[in-house]
């Protein structure tokens, strides 16, 4: 699912006016431009890399007041503001963390459910 990269191929120098968006389970979205990578996970954890000067992403600068702005502003024109309704049916994982350890981590949200409510973090877990 996405934009179509058909002009790239006849246009390879073709301006790009949108970082690249990927995500992986609900709630979990990553942005990448030329020099940032952004990550925002379901339960509001972040990660910046400055991918020029740190190309195999060392050093998460998430956690510096100097990008908070930064981070809020992709956040706010690129990240998704709703997702689409949950799938409840033939759902075996609720999350990507859910792959290490399934049983694991669906007792540890379920019983987070109401925390994280209100906390207001979404996708809800119930």
């Amino acid at each position: 699912d996405g934009m179509s990269l058909a002009p790239w191929l006849v246009s390879p120098n073709k301006q790009l006016d949108r970082p690249a968006m990927t995500t992986w389970g609900r709630g979990n979205y990553s942005l990448r431009t030329k020099k940032w990578r952004y990550t925002r996970y379901f339960d509001g954890s972040e990660e910046l890399y400055d991918v020029i000067k740190d190309s195999n992403e060392w050093t998460n600068l998430a956690n510096k007041a100097e990008y908070k702005e930064l981070m809020q502003q992709l956040a706010d024109k690129w990240l998704p503001k709703n997702e689409a309704p949950q799938v409840k049916s033939g759902r075996k994982l609720y999350n990507v963390v859910d792959a290490d350890s399934p049983t694991r981590a669906l007792k540890i949200f379920k019983n987070k459910s109401n925390e994280f409510k209100l906390l207001n973090l979404k996708p809800a877990l119930d």
